[in-house]
């Protein structure tokens, strides 16, 4: 599973949480995730370690023993 999240959004941030959390509840429980945190370029964008946060990955009961990793970029 890939999501890109606009790490620049801190408005909707919330509005991204909930649609990850619902497709990770739909996908199978041993599927792997990647999230993309566009906009790294953009003053006072979030860091990995703030996305991680904003979308409560840091609360294993939220994905369980699902493998998962944050990657920081921007695309031009």
């Amino acid at each position: 599973l890939i999501f890109v999240v606009d790490s620049s959004d801190h408005d909707r941030i919330s509005v991204a949480r909930e649609d990850l959390h619902r497709m990770i509840n739909e996908a199978p429980s041993a599927m792997p995730f990647l999230i993309i945190a566009n906009k790294q370029d953009i003053p006072g964008c979030m860091t990995v370690m703030e996305v991680y946060e904003a979308l409560r990955l840091d609360q294993p009961t939220k994905i369980g023993k699902r493998r998962h990793h944050i990657h920081a970029c921007c695309v031009l």
